[in-house]
């Protein structure tokens, strides 16, 4: 199986360390956070740890095992939104603006 990976643009996430919280909210929405978030954690079909890598002008999420194979055969386009809180939603699904 490909291992899905989401690219995060820099500019939209505090990146002080490469270790970060992924949450499976719903089939659509994954969920990531710099720390722990106990909201998430109650809601979360899944949750994990993961790392960004640095690749310039964007972070590099792979998405664990787990959380990839939840999501495979959902539509590879997918929307990063952030929040006041620094957290990020990745939404699966999302129409393509060009």
């Amino acid at each position: 199986m490909r291992m899905k990976k989401i690219r995060i643009p820099k500019e939209l996430f505090e990146y002080s360390k490469h270790d970060v919280f992924i949450y499976a909210l719903d089939s659509n929405t994954i969920g990531i956070s710099p720390t722990a978030s106990e909201f998430w954690d109650k809601k979360s079909l899944w949750k994990g740890e993961a790392e960004l890598e640095d690749c310039g002008d964007y972070l590099l999420l792979v998405l664990p095992y787990q959380v990839a194979c939840f999501y495979k055969n959902f539509n590879p386009n997918y929307k990063v939104s952030v929040y006041k809180s620094g957290r990020i939603h990745i939404f699966f699904g999302a129409e393509d603006e060009d």
